[in-house]
Parts: structure tokens; sequence; C-alpha cells
């Protein structure tokens, strides 16, 4: 139920995060467990606006995180990419905490990928790209870097413009589910 994560290419630093991976498990105890007397004696008050409302996007972001993860494992052709090695990056940055929600490396370590989940009610911008693309020269890889922006509702139209370059790879909650 607990999982230690380490920083993507650090596998024998001490720099590690320890998270719930059971996604029941982890709502539970984010919004259940330190919340059952005010859940039993509260009636019919609003509990959801109370409770869940201020943390679920929070939530919902590592789900939509670790749906994007099972995404790139069954359809690396669409990433042009042969995953190996799978993880996530984080580190010090001039204005804090810097996270890369996905990094992945490939088997013959030639072609790293590096992923930006969001699962937010407005498109990704360009600046989000960017972003990514300044957090990815922290990381030391070899060969070629590309590029993937997930996205709950899609992107804006100057980065739909050029999701045709061959290092940046565009998908929204369509795409992922197939539907």
């Amino acid at each position: 139920i607990v999982e230690k994560e380490v920083s993507f290419n650090e596998r024998n630093s001490r720099k590690s995060l320890y998270r719930i991976s059971d996604i029941p498990t982890a709502f539970w105890t984010r919004f259940i467990q330190g919340n059952q007397s005010l859940i039993e004696f509260r009636g019919d008050e609003d509990l959801y606006g109370r409770i869940v409302e201020k943390g679920l996007e929070q939530h919902l972001q590592q789900v939509f995180r670790e749906i994007c993860v099972m995404f790139i494992k069954e359809n690396p052709s669409l990433l042009d990419i042969d995953p190996g090695n799978i993880g996530r990056w984080w580190g010090q940055g001039d204005s804090g905490n810097e996270f890369i929600d996905i990094v992945v490396e490939s088997g013959d370590h030639m072609t790293t990928l590096f992923c930006d989940c969001r699962f937010r009610d407005s498109p990704v911008s360009m600046s989000v790209l960017n972003e990514l693309k300044r957090k990815s020269e922290r990381l030391n890889v070899f060969g070629r870097r590309t590029y993937a922006l997930f996205s709950m509702v899609g992107f804006t139209s100057d980065l739909n413009d050029i999701s045709d370059e061959d290092d940046v790879f565009l998908f929204d909650l369509s795409d992922i589910c197939w539907y």
C-alpha cells in the first residue's frame, strides 16, 4: 500500500518520497480518516464542500498521472519510444521544489521522454511545454529528448500548431481513454 519513490536516475539516493499507491486507500486516508466524527455527526451538511472539494483536484492529479504512465506502457509506438526506466523526477529549483510528472528512458538509453500531466479544467498552454523543457535540462541524459503533454481538456491553439514537431506529443483525455 505504501510505496517508496526515488527521483529518476537517483536509485542509490536517500532523496525519496513515500506515497500511498492504492487509490481507494489514498482517498480514504486523505479525506475520510481524519474526518470520521464530522461525517458521522453532521447529518446533511455539505460535507463534500467542507472535506473533499479543496483537495480533490490534487488527488485526481495523482490518479491521472498513473493513468498516463499506463498509457505510455501500452502505447509506446505513439510516443516513438521503447520504454525502459520510467519514473518521476524532483529537485530543488530557484523557486522551491520542482517536479517532472513522468520521465521515460528508452531501453537503449538513446531517447528520454519528459511528460507533464495536467488534470485541470483549462487547456494546456505553450508555457507548460516551455517549463517542462527548462526543467528537463536539469537532468543529465544522453541522446534525443522528446516531450509529451497530457491534458484533461486539450491544448491552446499555439500549442496545437507545434504538435507536428517530432519531439512534441500531445494527448488529451479522449486520446488516453479511446472514446
